[in-house]
């Protein structure tokens, strides 16, 4: 079993700094061995007792602590694999840039070994931020090859702007995108994914459940593969990681228009989204509001079938479908594969006790082309889209 990697989780005197308590816990658990360094300003936000349970590992504050016998800041650096510092204040940032030793980070810092990668995760307000001061610092470190994750927009202690520390999840997600040895693939995947709106006036619409989070997990298994991935979502509820290539589309027009667009280049096609067969006719540019008449009549036109045209487009293009069926699962998939072109398709069942739609979990039918097909348990979403980039693999090897 390989060796956990070491973190130095290094936290600053930012407001931001109580949501790293919860960081180091999830670094712990997607296995990492992570050793807490705390600023003494972090200490006005949060405490050393949370991290030293989540981590095992009592966190460091002082430089200088009775009964030491090694020289600390060195021994850590020297060991670790990764200095990520959270919540970043300019403070921080400044003193990095101008080699300030002042406290232990900044100490460890300097000290570091030329290898060990220090990623900056900022956090203050929005003005500091764009300070030409801090500006500059910035500019400085990313020179000497510091890398920066946000900061985001959003709402701050002071108002509102840039400045917002980046959200937990996407930190976890960054930190396995660089420990992880991405393999060399030259192939682009295009993942289609998400729900389609079709607007019968400009505040209702036809759509359906699908979140997206099957087409999510595809990318990202794909993506750590080595695969060049570009994903078109639409109307996704789930969090799309900033390391993809991300499309977003609100109709079937706009979807069969990026999905168009994105594939002249492909060598595999996942169409994985529920997207819907037909659109009104003539949407109303006006709210239709409730009036005498009983019943209300709305006309809709069949939308294009957009896995055939991309067919008929590419016929070596290796294409993955996906059905939902009430009835009849095996059949309908296998009529499906005929009638698009399929190379593959990915079946769902729906009924009243099961449906895949806004799940974490789901199990599915896959056929091949040959009529060779695989049945798995019901399981989570990330453990589906393993075992469908797998077969994916298998056919195309």
């Amino acid at each position: 079993m390989p060796s956990k990697k070491k973190i130095i989780l290094a936290v600053c005197g930012s407001i931001a700094a109580y949501k790293t308590i919860e960081l180091s816990r999830r670094l712990v658990e997607n296995n990492f061995n992570v050793t807490v360094v705390l600023t003494p300003s972090a200490l006005e936000f949060t405490a050393k007792l949370p991290y030293q349970i989540f981590t095992e590992n009592e966190p460091i504050i002082d430089m200088f602590s009775s009964g030491e016998t090694t020289v600390k800041h060195v021994e850590l650096a020297n060991n670790a694999d990764l200095l990520l510092v959270t919540a970043a204040t300019a403070n921080s940032i400044a003193k990095f840039s101008h080699g300030i030793a002042d406290n232990f980070l900044t100490t460890l810092y300097l000290a570091r070994k030329k290898e060990l990668k220090t990623i900056i995760v900022p956090a203050m307000n929005n003005n500091m931020w764009q300070h030409p001061a801090t500006e500059n610092n910035v500019k400085t470190l990313q020179k000497r090859g510091v890398e920066f994750w946000g900061p985001d927009k959003g709402k701050l202690a002071c108002g509102s702007g840039e400045g917002r520390m980046i959200e937990i999840q996407e930190i976890l997600e960054k930190v396995a995108i660089f420990f992880h040895e991405k393999k060399k693939n030259n192939k682009k995947l295009v993942i289609v994914t998400g729900s389609t709106k079709e607007y019968i006036d400009p505040i209702r619409y036809i759509s359906n459940d699908a979140s997206g989070k099957t087409g999510i997990e595809l990318a990202k298994n794909a993506y750590m593969r080595g695969y060049d991935v570009s994903l078109i979502g639409g109307n996704l509820k789930e969090h799309v990681p900033l390391s993809l290539n991300y499309t977003s589309v609100k109709t079937f027009h706009e979807m069969e228009k990026a999905v168009l667009k994105e594939t002249k280049k492909a060598d595999i096609l996942i169409m994985s989204a529920a997207i819907g067969d037909y659109s009104p006719v003539k949407p109303s540019s006006k709210k239709i509001k409730k009036n005498d008449e009983q019943f209300i009549s709305l006309q809709f036109e069949k939308n294009s079938d957009i896995t055939a045209k991309i067919r008929k487009k590419y016929p070596k293009l290796f294409i993955v479908g996906f059905c939902a069926e009430t009835e009849e699962l095996e059949k309908n998939a296998e009529k499906k594969i005929a009638k698009k072109g399929l190379n593959m398709v990915c079946a769902n069942l729906i009924s009243p006790e099961s449906t895949p739609f806004g799940t974490d979990e789901n199990e599915l039918l896959i056929i091949n082309n040959r009529k060779k097909k695989e049945t798995t348990k019901r399981c989570s979403k990330e453990k589906l889209a393993e075992i469908i980039m797998n077969s994916i693999e298998k056919e195309l090897t």
